[in-house]
């Protein structure tokens, strides 16, 4: 549903919606539209749930070192990893 409403606009601004208008291929009540919309906040309807993370213990064989990359790589593909 579309409301008519009658609203005075400062020549500059019409010029550059107007231009905006052309530009785009679109009508200045498309243009002045979409730039109204983009400076309106929206209501959330749903507030996002904090996203969480759970951390679960790794349970690592005795000898595996998560610190050495290079040493875990070496236990885990043997010397052919490079």
């Amino acid at each position: 549903m579309a409301v008519r409403v009658t609203l005075s606009l400062d020549d500059d601004l019409a010029a550059e919606i107007q231009k905006m208008a052309d530009r785009n291929g679109r009508s200045f009540e498309e243009t002045l539209n979409a730039s109204l919309r983009c400076s309106v906040p929206t209501p959330r309807t749903v507030p996002a749930k904090p996203f969480e993370i759970r951390a679960k213990a790794l349970h690592a064989r005795p000898g595996f070192d998560f610190d050495d990359i290079e040493g875990l790589l070496e236990q885990v593909e043997g010397p052919a990893h490079r």
